[in-house]
């Protein structure tokens, strides 16, 4: 038969639990948690894409801005600007009639806002981010060859390295750049307070 000493510390442990498990469940709407991977590729090692025979690569011009708000929440008008302002450049795929996707490049060195993430762009870094393939023109190699062409433009500009952030539950983006030679290097871990607004990034080698 357990003694009452037994007893009290008993319900004072189930106590302590309850009342840490509340304190949990009143938190976690102030938590944010998610994950990115860091992915790298050099230049100078991309591989031969063969050239396409029904869309070419150019830079954003100002009738694509339609286009681009109204296929892509991201892409508001704000946006563009903000990109142009820092000096970013909006690369489009297209054909006669139609874009068929884009990316936006930034050139290092610079620090950057990616989410609550500040990524810094070493000197001979370019960072592509934003890459968008509209649905029905998938698969027909539009990606690979954006990067085929940022590639060039930036390793005669003297860059060495493009890299990309891409969350972690989004395979196919994933799948996408790991076809075009991009390596997975870095798993980041983001974590939001919140109630303190603070914001923790923990970066770990892959």
């Amino acid at each position: 038969m357990e003694n009452i000493s037994s007893i009290k510390l008993h319900y004072k442990k189930v106590g302590l639990r309850n009342l840490l498990l509340k304190i949990v469940l009143k938190l976690t709407p102030t938590i944010s948690y998610y994950s990115t991977f860091f992915y790298s590729k050099n230049i100078q090692l991309c591989e031969a894409t063969p050239e396409p025979e029904n869309f070419t690569i150019r830079k954003l011009i100002a009738t694509d801005y339609e286009k681009l708000t109204s296929e892509k929440s991201s892409n508001s008008s704000n946006y563009i600007n903000e990109r142009l302002k820092n000096k970013e450049i909006c690369y489009i795929a297209n054909n006669d009639t139609d874009i068929l996707g884009s990316t936006w490049v930034a050139f290092g060195p610079d620090k950057l806002q990616h989410e609550q993430h500040i990524l810094e762009l070493k000197k001979q870094q370019v960072y592509s981010h934003d890459s968008f393939t509209y649905k029905e023109h998938r698969g027909k190699g539009v990606f690979p060859y954006l990067m085929k062409h940022v590639s060039k433009e930036a390793n005669e500009m003297g860059y060495q390295e493009i890299v990309a952030i891409i969350y972690y539950d989004n395979h196919a983006s994933q799948k996408g750049v790991e076809k075009c030679g991009f390596i997975k290097t870095h798993i980041i871990h983001h974590i939001t307070l919140k109630l303190f607004n603070k914001h923790y990034s923990f970066k770990r080698s892959l």
